[in-house]
Formats: C-alpha cells, structure tokens, sequence
C-alpha cells in the first residue's frame, strides 16, 4: 500500500500545485471521489488456534468510490461504496480439526459532509450517516481421521460460501480536504458500525445464525483510514 499511497498523493500534489483556493460551492454542484483504503476489524490473522470459529479479522487494502451533490454552501450529500481486503485465518482447534476462514465485506454508504471554514489549502470535513454492509464469508474444514492413533489420514472437506444477513449501521468520520478547487487530495477515517445482525436461521433461503457460524465471535466495528482524489465539477 506504502508504494500507491505515494503516487497518489505525488500525482495530486502537483496537480493541486498551481491551482487556485476553494470557491464557495453552491446547491447543485457535484464532484466525485476514488482512492484505496486500510481497513481493521477485530479478530484472528494467520495461524491462530482457536477453541470455536471465530471470524478472521486483521488489516486488508480496499478501495473505496463515490460522489455526492451540494444541497447548500456548506453540506452534500454522497454515496460511497467500499470494501475491505480478504481477512483470513488458519484455526487449529480440537480433535484434530483445522478451520480455514476467509471473510470480506462490501458497504454502500449514504452520508452528510460537512464544510468547515478552510484554513489555508485545507478544509475539515466531518461526514456521518448510515452504511449498509454486504459481508460474504468462505471456510473450508481439515481434519484427520481416527486422529488419536498413530495412522493419521489428513481429511479436506470443500470449500463452503455462506450467505450472511445484510446489516444497517452508522457510519461517522472526518476528511482533510487539500488541494484546489476542482482537484483535491482527501485523506479519511471513518468509524463504522458493520456488525452482521444475528438473525435466524431459514431452511428454504439457506441463510443461518452468525453464531452459528462464528460461535467464537464476529466483530462490530470496522475503522478505516484512506486517501482518495476527489474532483469537483
């Protein structure tokens, strides 16, 4: 990630060099935004024995696009959407058995940014409102047979994909805008609340419990920093 976030704030920086300080937007005007992203969600990485299943947390590279509309001076409203990287984790556990866990999540995001007064070439943005996340989820299980004798026989099942509740959360943060009028650098964070519902678990959809599937736990938080582009209209 070091080697794109270093282009991308070299390429804006000189685009930025010459341009001119921000204009007073007004209701109407729109832009657009795109850049990576560094997410973290609490929860096992690499080799981490486990007594149950517990969903794979960790730091991943994403990426994240949007854009929003002015509705007055000093407030937008935009939509994002983003996602982590894959978060995997090997869980040795009892009776022989290995857990492979593999989870990523997709959000969609609509939010309120607002515009404090700029100081210099920067302008703080504060930004909050609700995320809908998407998570898909893969394991694939490891396990020997007649494990306690000597003649072990190392067992692979399939890989299995399940199909996790949608969530509904808040999402709240703040931007440092930096740049020119219409081409701007804009490192984030964000804090998010992406925590899969617990719901229950239905036969004919094929959709189960997360309990169920992570008995070890799941997280609630997702933090997110990021540097994007943005480009004004």
């Amino acid at each position: 990630m070091g080697s794109d976030l270093r282009s991308v704030v070299f390429g804006v920086a000189v685009l930025c060099s010459g341009a001119t300080a921000f204009a007073q937007e007004h209701p109407g005007s729109m832009y657009a935004i795109g850049g990576i992203a560094l997410s973290h969600q609490d929860g096992p990485s690499g080799e981490s024995p486990q007594t149950y299943v517990t969903a794979p947390g960790g730091s991943t590279q994403g990426w994240l696009v949007g854009g929003g509309v002015f509705v007055a001076s000093a407030m937008s409203v935009e939509v994002e959407l983003s996602s982590t990287g894959v978060m995997s984790a090997r869980q040795p556990s009892r009776y022989g058995m290995t857990f492979n866990e593999e989870r990523r999540d997709r959000f969609v995001s609509l939010a309120a940014r607002f515009y404090l007064p700029q100081v210099a070439r920067f302008r703080i943005e504060p930004v909050v409102g609700m995320v809908v996340t998407h998570p898909e989820a893969w394991s694939q299980t490891e396990y020997y047979m007649d494990w306690l004798t000597p003649q072990q026989l190392l067992v692979q099942g399939p890989k299995q994909q399940h199909r996790l509740d949608t969530s509904f959360g808040l999402t709240f943060g703040c931007d440092v805008r930096i740049g020119g009028r219409h081409v701007a650098l804009l490192p984030s964070f964000r804090m998010s609340d992406t925590g899969v519902s617990h719901g229950f678990y239905d036969d004919s959809s094929d959709h189960r419990e997360i309990g169920a599937i992570y008995p070890g736990g799941y997280p609630k938080w997702t933090l997110r920093s990021g540097v994007a582009v943005r480009v004004d209209f």
